[in-house]
């Protein structure tokens, strides 16, 4: 057939329309067929040329081995090529760990360097270990926490004095605020250890006027002052939480708005969101100011933020 398109070709010239008869060579076994792609320099390969004149597999034979040759498997290496490392070889002939170094570091025997823990308190004078936080001890990371300043010198109350000391102010008299001068926690109101109650307002509270009322009442403050650790029995009466509440709004003690620790919006904001309301969805809403759509609707029904 080839022949014969040939022959066409040379009598009687090229047919119009069509492409020029193909060259004819002659292969390795000497037949003659159409000229092909460049094979493989490798003898014996006969596969098309992928780079450097070897086909696909000779390549990357020559990029793992750099050599195209293929090794024979007792010639393969299974350790690491790093003296000393007796690894198994995972790529470029090293072992995983070297293997990266070269990759991230451009040399195997690069050695990441690791921060030196500290070995003692940051605290001047400290030999105690780090084992709290911010690099301190326990010890004076919690006095870091409770007091603002791990130096705070640690007071231990005399065992019974706390109690004794709210025994010895039922009867106190005067109208100023009356502060506990023992512990505090970090909402900033007496702690005690005794059998009545945990907090020293509640108990003198139940010293001085007698139980609550319910097992829901609460021990509210007349003086708003019940962050600063005020236990003055004058002070101090029996309410319902929703009292207490009312109270706490009444003497802007009670956290709300920008103020909450998880308050994601500001009043602006919330301003904002209830004068688009109707102007776009919900969610395309709560997309602009990166809240989600049930928050812009609870803003827009008035069920939080409601005091604004």
């Amino acid at each position: 057939m080839l022949q014969f398109a040939a022959d066409s070709a040379m009598k009687f010239g090229p047919i119009r329309g069509s492409r020029p008869a193909p060259a004819l060579t002659n292969n390795r076994n000497g037949d003659a067929t159409m000229a092909t792609a460049k094979i493989c320099s490798i003898d014996g390969c006969g596969k098309p040329v992928r780079a450097r004149g070897w086909c696909a597999n000779h390549y990357a034979l020559w990029q793992r081995n750099g050599s195209p040759a293929k090794r024979a498997k007792s010639d393969r290496p299974t350790e690491c090529a790093i003296d000393g490392c007796s690894k198994p070889m995972k790529g470029r002939g090293y072992c995983s760990a070297h293997y990266w170094r070269l990759l991230n570091h451009g040399d195997p025997l690069a050695l990441k360097p690791k921060p030196q823990k500290p070995i003692y308190c940051a605290v001047a004078g400290c030999d105690n270990p780090p084992n709290g936080k911010r690099g301190m001890c326990n010890a004076h990371y919690l006095r870091w926490y409770r007091f603002g300043d791990p130096n705070t010198p640690k007071v231990r109350a005399d065992n019974g004095a706390p109690s004794k000391w709210l025994r010895d102010h039922i009867e106190h008299a005067g109208d100023e605020c009356l502060t506990w001068p023992f512990a505090k926690g970090g909402d900033g109101r007496g702690r005690i250890q005794n059998d009545v109650s945990p907090q020293a307002h509640r108990a003198m509270c139940i010293l001085a006027h007698g139980g609550p009322p319910s097992d829901i009442h609460e021990a509210a403050h007349r003086c708003g002052k019940g962050h600063e650790a005020c236990v003055n029995p004058r002070h101090l009466y029996w309410a319902t939480p929703v009292e207490n509440a009312a109270d706490r709004w009444e003497h802007g003690t009670q956290t709300h708005g920008e103020g909450h620790a998880f308050a994601k919006l500001t009043v602006a904001q919330v301003m904002k969101i209830r004068r688009m309301e109707g102007a776009a969805s919900q969610a395309e809403i709560g997309a602009m100011f990166g809240v989600d759509g049930e928050t812009i609707g609870n803003i827009h029904r008035r069920e939080t933020w409601a005091w604004l």
